[in-house]
């Protein structure tokens, strides 16, 4: 499956790329440092395809988690935003912060940014739902293309960073634990994962990973990445585990919508690319219309691929996550 992966992913790569008028091909190949061989094509969180490189290479100086990852609030009291700074005790109480309310951490993924869907439309669906403590994690200054291998190294200690947030969170502003839900989409995914794990208060209530990426993650060790020790519960989404998204399960519960592939909204030339980012789409629409999508429980990871599930226990996909028991589950979009 790894092979397979890895040459589709090529294919692709080569075919988008072809796809595009030449000035944006020779742009993207002028990105290209001397003797880098291994690359490919990446959506951001708007699905637009951005240059990758996977090989490790000399790269310019980046920066670090301290100084180049922001955390901004939002609440129906401040929508607009309120940066808080870890260990400011005394700006989280001019914050309109309120631990009586649930707390949301919105993470972006690779080339994105606190403008991302998954925070801005996200933070607009809870925040029109119901009160909550809304986050939105800007790590962009660690994310940025061409250097995907950056991307992925910065993850675990962005995570690191969001999980100190966490434990001031709940040392400073009265949080609880079984109210942070952290949610991730692509590499935010795993980012998600790392700082659920990094949390050092005691295990929070949720993570939920939305396509989870794949590349430089598909030939990892669990604790690498995301995984179902992160939270007390962690669910995932995966719509892209042809390409861009991981195919094997990595929470208590793993949802396949369409097999995982081949979304019914994704049908057009850049489809992979689409199929990876309508995970963030099906989220909100989870919020946003509380719509459900019912699921069903797979006796295997192949059966759910195929859509061959039947008889199992149900569940419900998205936001208002309901279920029987932890398992396998195939969603008909």
């Amino acid at each position: 499956m790894l092979f397979y992966k890895a040459l589709f992913a090529v294919l692709v790569s080569v075919a988008s790329v072809a796809s595009y008028p030449a000035n944006n091909r020779n742009c993207w190949i002028q990105q290209l440092p001397p003797g880098v061989k291994n690359w490919m094509l990446i959506p951001n969180d708007r699905g637009e395809p951005q240059l990758a490189i996977l090989d490790e290479v000399t790269i310019p100086q980046v920066g670090n988690v301290t100084d180049d990852v922001k955390f901004y609030l939002y609440t129906r009291k401040n929508p607009n935003g309120f940066i808080l700074l870890v260990d400011n005790a005394e700006l989280l109480k001019e914050s309109s912060f309120n631990s009586s309310n649930p707390t949301k951490i919105l993470i972006h993924g690779y080339e994105g940014s606190i403008t991302s869907p998954v925070i801005t439309k996200s933070t607009a669906a809870f925040l029109n739902n119901d009160d909550y403590n809304v986050i939105g994690v800007d790590w962009s200054k660690l994310s940025q293309t061409p250097y995907y291998n950056i991307a992925v190294n910065s993850t675990k200690p962005v995570g690191k960073y969001v999980a100190k947030l966490v434990d001031f969170l709940i040392a400073k502003g009265g949080a609880h634990l079984s109210d942070i839900h952290i949610i991730g989409h692509s590499l935010g995914a795993h980012v998600s994962g790392f700082a659920g794990a990094a949390v050092s208060t005691g295990k929070i209530g949720r993570v939920t990973g939305l396509d989870a990426a794949a590349p430089l993650f598909d030939n990892v060790t669990s604790e690498n990445r995301l995984n179902k020790y992160d939270a007390n519960l962690v669910d995932a989404i995966h719509t892209d585990v042809k390409f861009l998204g991981l195919e094997i399960p990595v929470g208590h519960l793993d949802f396949y919508p369409d097999g995982g592939d081949n979304q019914p909204d994704c049908k057009h030339s850049l489809s992979v690319f689409c199929n990876h980012a309508i995970a963030v789409e099906y989220f909100v629409n989870s919020i946003t219309n509380k719509t459900e999508y019912p699921a069903v429980e797979c006796s295997t990871l192949n059966d759910a691929v195929e859509g061959d599930c039947h008889g199992g226990d149900s569940a419900i996909m998205g936001e208002n996550l309901k279920y029987k028991k932890y398992g396998i589950y195939y969603v008909s979009i």
